[in-house]
């Protein structure tokens, strides 16, 4: 363990609002089934491939908070991120075709990619370094599976660039606006 720093709160908020957001992931796996329904290959990989890695990243970021930072009450925070989140998480927020919301899901692959990325060469413990360069070579793995996913199912319906690019801004903004705010709200009450 290392001595507390400068970059301690940093590494707090990013490495609590990482273990809430992948520990949630079971939510997007529910909402998206249904949308799947037509391709259960897809369905089958999303139950049985994407969810267990995201939940083993959430549940190894969830360690490493909780060992890190010993006072702050994990699982407290956790529930009152997902008493906010849970309601925020429906069917109607999904696209209106299969190819765009494989595009959206794109946008999250990447988000997590650059975010684990850039946080593993902040970060100067080895052992944080190695959890989020593991990350970050699953999330690029999923976003091949969902860019796959979005080219074939994007030859039958044809959707416009304005359609795809309204689907990868909105996608963004969701996840600043939502995703990652109601994580960092927990953060501060426990």
């Amino acid at each position: 363990m290392y001595a507390q720093s400068s970059t301690e709160p940093y590494l707090f908020y990013t490495c609590s609002i990482i273990s809430f957001l992948e520990s949630r992931v079971d939510t997007y796996v529910e909402n998206l089934e249904p949308f799947f329904e037509c391709d259960p290959a897809t369905k089958f990989w999303l139950e049985n491939v994407w969810l267990p890695e995201e939940q083993e990243h959430g549940n190894l970021m969830k360690l490493y908070v909780e060992e890190r930072w010993p006072n702050f009450l994990w699982e407290q925070g956790f529930d009152e991120f997902s008493n906010l989140y849970i309601p925020q998480c429906s069917t109607e927020k999904l696209r209106h075709s299969v190819g765009l919301e494989a595009l959206a899901r794109c946008v999250t692959e990447t988000e997590a990619t650059m975010i684990y990325r850039c946080l593993s060469a902040y970060a100067i413990d080895p052992e944080l370094k190695q959890l989020l360069k593991r990350m970050s070579t699953d999330e690029v793995r999923h976003y091949r599976k969902f860019r796959d996913l979005h080219k074939q199912y994007e030859l039958v319906e044809k959707n416009g660039f304005l359609s795809k690019a309204r689907t990868l801004l909105s996608r963004s903004e969701l996840v600043r606006d939502e995703d990652i705010s109601l994580a960092f709200q927990p953060l501060n009450s426990n």
